[in-house]
């Protein structure tokens, strides 16, 4: 779980250094809070994905029918 960590942080250093929109930063950081979760899910009949979109409806990153 360390190394997925680690790569999970070298990923975010250089999205901050990349123009994204503030949306893709949001669920950037949605997954480092369930990475060990993500982790553990699989990516067996889109688990990962499932658990992913879950969390981000919860937290409202996922805003549909807005533009």
């Amino acid at each position: 779980m360390a190394s997925i960590v680690s790569e999970y942080h070298r990923f975010l250093a250089h999205l901050a250094q990349q123009y994204v929109h503030d949306d893709v930063r949001r669920l950037a950081h949605l997954v480092l809070d369930h990475l060990q979760p993500l982790a553990e899910v699989g990516a067996a009949r889109r688990g990962r994905s499932t658990h992913l979109f879950s969390a981000a409806c919860s937290f409202k990153i996922l805003r549909f029918g807005e533009t």
